[in-house]
């Protein structure tokens, strides 16, 4: 089994928990992103956010985390925020977690417009 498949790094700071998370997010894997979320949601955090421009794939397993989440950040009055590569936004818009792809992080601008 590969150790290096999926990291995660977190910090808190202005009443902020950063989450940054590389690699797969999956069945195998998601079960650490929600231990850390969990300790940040029993903290009372104002401000949750999930970087993941570096992870390369989600499943349905990464999904559902992302939906309890959502759920438990806006009961708890939580602000949450996800930042991701557009490979990782595509499921997640298509999952339909509203308030996520209403955050969706735009696209750098191509080069030579405006």
């Amino acid at each position: 089994m590969e150790s290096s498949r999926f990291d995660v790094l977190h910090s808190r700071s202005d009443n902020s928990e950063v989450i940054v998370c590389r690699g797969e997010l999956d069945h195998e894997t998601c079960g650490e992103l929600q231990a850390i979320i969990q300790r940040a949601l029993e903290d009372r955090v104002p401000r949750l956010r999930l970087d993941f421009a570096d992870l390369v794939t989600i499943d349905e397993a990464g999904l559902r985390c992302l939906h309890t989440t959502s759920q438990r950040c806006r009961e708890s009055g939580v602000l949450f925020e996800v930042d991701a590569s557009e490979c990782v936004w595509e499921p997640i818009a298509a999952s339909g977690i509203e308030e996520l792809t209403a955050r969706r992080r735009s696209a750098p601008a191509p080069a030579g417009s405006g």
